[in-house]
């Protein structure tokens, strides 16, 4: 039985997603862009399973306007993300993984 898909919220159906890379505290200076295949869905469709996948990995990215002293955390020293990532200490949000 096909699990019920539906549209993906990151390409709009495309099954194509555009990517900006940059470096923290760089600004657009060092920013570059390339479209890749959607890492997300399926030929533009998402399972219920991919979207809740999505929706968390979101939910785990700082909001806040102004970063608060980041603290960086090394590979598997943090309990919610095993790769060393930096977190805002105000929300305790992920700021940039890598």
């Amino acid at each position: 039985m096909t699990e019920h898909t539906q549209e993906c919220t990151v390409c709009k159906g495309r099954g194509k997603q555009d990517v900006k890379v940059s470096v923290h505290g760089d600004g657009e200076a060092g920013a570059s862009s390339f479209t890749m295949d959607c890492l997300w869905c399926t030929a533009g469709r998402m399972t219920p399973g991919q979207r809740a996948e999505h929706e968390e990995y979101c939910a785990m990215w700082c909001k806040c306007e102004e970063h608060g002293e980041l603290e960086f955390f090394e590979d598997g020293e943090h309990a919610g993300l095993h790769k060393h990532h930096y977190r805002c200490s105000d929300c305790d949000g992920v700021v940039q993984i890598g």
